[in-house]
């Protein structure tokens, strides 16, 4: 996320504070509101009550940040609950389903959790249909 807000020149109000000098109010105003829109536009759905209140990109931001990066016993067995319980959808394309399984792999290994090839596998298996 961070390096799409880089990508699309939304970065300042995660890294500033306050308004940079030099910038107008109105054109800081609106990147930061513009930086909270994509930011909204592209959390996961369990996180969207907690970013709905905030108004300064950088609140925001750091809300998020300390959210997910924490590593406690409950939110460990939240992210394996939630790749344990994923299932493929008939209705769903595999591309978004492979998507959904890594990027669930990706939260459980920044969580210092390890999940081997053949565990990973397994439970890629299990979350498809028998057929």
């Amino acid at each position: 996320m961070e390096d799409y807000l880089y990508c699309k020149n939304l970065h300042e109000p995660i890294i500033n504070v306050t308004k940079p000098e030099g910038k107008d109010e109105n054109e800081w105003m609106l990147l930061n509101r513009k930086t909270v829109a994509m930011i909204r536009k592209f959390i996961d759905r369990s996180l969207f009550e907690y970013a709905s209140n905030f108004t300064n990109a950088y609140e925001l931001w750091s809300k998020l940040e300390s959210m997910i990066q924490k590593k406690s016993p409950r939110n460990k067995a939240h992210l394996v609950r939630r790749l344990v319980k994923l299932v493929y959808k008939d209705s769903q394309n595999m591309i978004e389903h492979l998507n959904n399984f890594k990027g669930l792999v990706n939260k459980v290994t920044k969580a210092e959790m390890t999940i081997d090839n053949e565990l990973q596998a397994l439970l890629l298996l299990s979350s498809l249909p028998e057929s």
